[in-house]
């Protein structure tokens, strides 16, 4: 695995991005994709660093961050060996991005909302019922006069999107 000719400083310095993008990935449980525009690297050359310095020997990592080998020769040596040892490298949990993961946590909490909602609006008593307590006192009067049209147009363009 030795070089045939001294590394180039952009080799160096991909190799180091990557590297730095691989431990990014192992301390800060960062997906790929992240740790590699933090790093300033590919994906793919992230996900290679990422596979020597987890199943890698400790002569091929160090191979590897000296510089002395390409990463490519270390990377196929470390997936034969993989392959021949059976090892199952899919251990690591997926990582999901910070915006998809706030994208959820918006998510869940509107569709918390309807949720409830919906809940709510199916525990009611009968529509009758419901006029008379309501006409019994003038504060909820008002309460409903105010909110019952925005509810039913709210709610009509939901069924119609819904069912559209």
């Amino acid at each position: 695995m030795k070089r045939k000719r001294p590394p180039r400083e952009r080799e160096k310095n991909a190799r180091i991005a990557a590297l730095n993008g691989a431990q990014l990935m192992i301390e800060g449980n960062i997906s790929q994709s992240d740790a590699a525009k933090i790093a300033g690297s590919a994906r793919g050359s992230v996900q290679e660093a990422y596979l020597v310095l987890r199943y890698g020997t400790a002569e091929e990592i160090a191979t590897l961050k000296a510089g002395t080998a390409g990463m490519r020769p270390i990377v196929d040596a470390v997936r034969q060996r993989i392959q021949d040892e059976g090892i199952d490298t899919r251990t690591r949990s997926p990582v999901i991005s910070k915006s998809v993961s706030s994208e959820r946590a918006v998510e869940a909490q509107v569709w918390d909302h309807l949720s409830s909602a919906l809940d709510h609006i199916n525990s009611l008593p009968r529509p009758e019922d419901m006029v008379g307590i309501v006409r019994k006192n003038a504060l909820r009067n008002e309460a409903v006069s105010r909110k019952l049209l925005a509810a039913l147009n709210w709610i009509t363009e939901f069924s119609d999107a819904w069912t559209g």
